[in-house]
């Protein structure tokens, strides 16, 4: 690719293009990694396209052969994350945080519906680019997917108490700090409105997320000073601000609650 520089810089403004549009956050690092690039714009990939060009941040976490993930920890941050004010003023065009979870039923409540080892999908959506405000109220939907359950335990009253207790342990898992908002207690309407198409069985929802002042490892903090601003005094002063704001605003705990989706004893915690 060196020997052909034309080649070489259609490809990288292709490549960054498309690739930036996502980012997927492996670990807390990265994200402060990530800050550090774009603010040095030390890139050679990137360069500038990534304050415009990104659209979502996806955190996948994958637990179906393992009962451990890296990315167990950036997922349970950006679920605590007070607001995602960083995000907005780095990225003006972002439009979705997504965070997914597969994982396989390892015991507990869902084997009187669900057989050892079955495939469980789930995915939660916020949606930044519906922000009015510094701290605003925003749409967060969600997804379960249960698949290949047994056709008798679809439905029916004694399943679909089984199925309340399922939605009410893996909400806890997915979707604890500030993501409690999608749990209900009971989930009894969730679980009428499901739907079973091709052997999966659906359950969906959607809820509101009132953001509220504060941070996580310095995650707004960070992104916050790295979002472009114009040269001069007024620059200068707000870099200052966002100095003494991020020094001043209390870091929020990282809340987790694996245990109810691994098959071990329930209890969120803090981390």
């Amino acid at each position: 690719m060196k020997t052909c520089p034309l080649v070489s810089n259609l490809w990288k403004e292709v490549f960054a293009h498309i690739s930036s549009r996502d980012i997927y956050v492996p670990t807390v690092a990265y994200l402060v990694h990530l800050s550090t690039v774009i603010r040095t714009n030390s890139s050679v990939i990137y360069c500038s396209d990534l304050f415009q060009s990104t659209r979502t941040i996806t955190r996948h976490v994958d637990l179906t052969e393992t009962t451990g993930d890296v990315a167990m920890e950036p997922y349970s941050a950006l679920c605590s994350l007070p607001n995602h004010s960083g995000f907005r003023r780095c990225f003006p065009n972002i439009e979705r945080i997504h965070l997914e979870v597969n994982y396989c039923i390892r015991g507990g409540w869902h084997e009187l519906i669900l057989c050892h080892q079955q495939l469980i999908r789930t995915h939660i959506s916020i949606a930044l680019d519906q922000a009015m405000t510094e701290l605003s109220v925003l749409p967060v939907a969600w997804h379960i997917v249960a698949e290949n359950p047994e056709v008798d335990h679809v439905g029916g009253v004694i399943a679909d108490v089984h199925w309340d207790i399922f939605l009410r342990e893996v909400t806890l898992a997915v979707a604890p700090g500030m993501l409690c908002c999608i749990r209900k207690d009971p989930f009894k309407d969730t679980v009428s409105k499901s739907t079973y198409v091709g052997g999966l069985l659906h359950f969906r929802g959607h809820a509101l997320l009132a953001e509220r002042m504060g941070d996580v490892r310095h995650i707004n903090y960070y992104f916050r000073k790295t979002a472009s601003k114009p040269p001069g005094l007024w620059a200068l002063i707000g870099e200052v601000y966002e100095d003494m704001k991020g020094a001043f605003i209390p870091s929020a705990s990282v809340y987790s609650c694996w245990k109810t989706i691994l098959g071990e004893a329930p209890g969120q915690r803090k981390l």
